[in-house]
């Protein structure tokens, strides 16, 4: 019992610790970055939703605005959300590494996450960067922990943060569904994800006129099928490069006759020009797919690469450069932390699936069902980035469970010797086998 009481009260130690660092580096980058706090920039829609009123629009979904309501009342409710998603997103990544049985892979597992400072940068810059990566990794770790009602509810809730989650959603559905022996999963309790999905959809289709947790898919689709992605991806930012000078513009209609119509006709008007874009350019939907391909899987810098405006000239002839926007050394320093932090992730997932290759007749789903549980909100990103565009903002959350997906498989390989003399060729087998 007392050794029970150690164990626990070391445990509790060792997070506060880790919590404390990560919080001081927050505060560093906070200082450091000179752009404004974009956590709290929901707060109309918080407001709204105080109300009881549904918000004005669904460009994006209204999960953010809603996690904004118990600070809505404070004077720097942008601050005090901030940082308290950041440590709720904190300890359950640790939870879900305090897994990870071997001390020395559970530390490698946990203070990677602190280098990865453009995480970070991101908490404080992005409007839902911080409630993506709360509720991330609340579900990540009760879909380890095979909560499954409690799973369905962050999920949805995860993907009424970024719309994009739908497909996570989806996915752990359809899984459970079809793997209730193997999980012990109770068929019944499917109805839990089912009434939630239709009811999201009931509500967006009648009030917004899309049944789509958000009104952007058409805009974004634009963006990563334009002509020019390939031009501007990875070393810049897409959205300016493209829409500074009018390629993103829809023929035919100004930016006034836009503001004249409701968001769903809006983004109707992009996706009919994303989809003749791609029929269009067929060299350009081949070249930016091959784009985004070699960036999600084989760049290991943050993307865009660059800081600063560039833009592409109307014609299409230039890029333009925003003399007043260099480089630093701060940022530089910044870019070299997270290519460090991608090089990790990488090398340990291909190891790892490289074991998992070559072990695959030793395992069965079990051993397994931590890592498939880790990696899934990265896997279910991929469709989407190569459809849409993969800057580093939108799949930085999934990317930081790459590395306790991979080192917890590593602990079991270890663990269980599964490299074991049969697999070991020596000359005598040789000889066997010559005979």
């Amino acid at each position: 019992m007392q050794i029970r009481k150690l164990k626990a009260n070391s445990r509790l130690v060792k997070m506060v610790i880790y919590l404390l660092v990560n919080n001081l580096l927050m505060v560093i980058v906070w200082i450091e970055n000179i752009q404004p706090a974009a956590a709290g920039g929901w707060i109309s829609k918080s407001e709204e939703l105080l109300k009881f009123h549904l918000p004005s629009d669904n460009y994006y979904p209204p999960g953010s605005a809603l996690l904004l309501i118990p600070f809505s009342k404070f004077e720097n409710y942008t601050l005090f959300a901030t940082f308290f998603y950041m440590n709720v997103g904190l300890i359950f990544f640790y939870l879900i590494c305090n897994e990870i049985k071997s001390q020395f892979l559970n530390i490698i597992a946990l203070s990677t996450l602190s280098i990865n400072i453009y995480l970070f940068w991101l908490m404080k810059g992005s409007q839902d960067t911080v409630y993506e990566f709360a509720f991330v990794m609340i579900s990540t770790y009760l879909l380890i922990k095979n909560y499954w009602k409690m799973s369905f509810v962050t999920l949805f809730v995860l993907f009424q943060i970024r719309s994009g989650y739908v497909i996570l959603f989806c996915i752990v559905s359809v899984l459970l569904l079809i793997k209730y022996k193997f999980y012990n999963f109770n068929r019944k309790l499917i109805l839990i994800p089912l009434i939630l999905f239709i009811v999201s959809a009931s509500v967006n289709l009648f009030h917004y006129g899309t049944a789509a947790p958000s009104n952007t898919s058409g805009q974004t689709l634009y963006f990563g099928q334009n002509k020019y992605f390939y031009l501007a991806s990875p070393l810049y930012d897409v959205d300016v490069f493209l829409a500074q000078d009018g390629h993103m513009d829809v023929p035919g209609y100004k930016n006034e006759d836009l503001r004249s119509l409701d968001s769903h006709n809006i983004d109707e008007l992009y996706l009919n020009q994303a989809i003749k874009q791609m029929k269009e350019n067929p060299a350009s939907f081949v070249q930016n797919t091959i784009s985004k391909v070699d960036n999600l899987f084989f760049n290991f810098q943050k993307i865009p690469n660059l800081p600063g405006k560039y833009w592409l000239s109307r014609d299409g002839s230039t890029i333009n450069i925003d003399q007043s926007q260099n480089l630093t050394l701060k940022y530089a320093i910044g870019n070299l932390l997270y290519f460090l932090y991608r090089v990790i992730s990488v090398l340990l997932i291909i190891y790892a699936l490289s074991l998992l290759i070559f072990f695959r007749k030793k395992l069965n789903a079990k051993n397994i069902e931590y890592t498939i549980w880790a990696l899934l909100p990265f896997v279910s990103w991929i469709p989407l980035s190569l459809v849409y565009y993969n800057d580093t903002r939108f799949r930085i959350v999934p990317e930081c469970l790459i590395i306790p997906a991979a080192v917890y498989f590593l602990n079991f390989v270890n663990k269980h010797d599964l490299a074991q003399k049969s697999y070991v060729i020596t000359p005598k087998d040789i000889s066997k086998g010559a005979k």
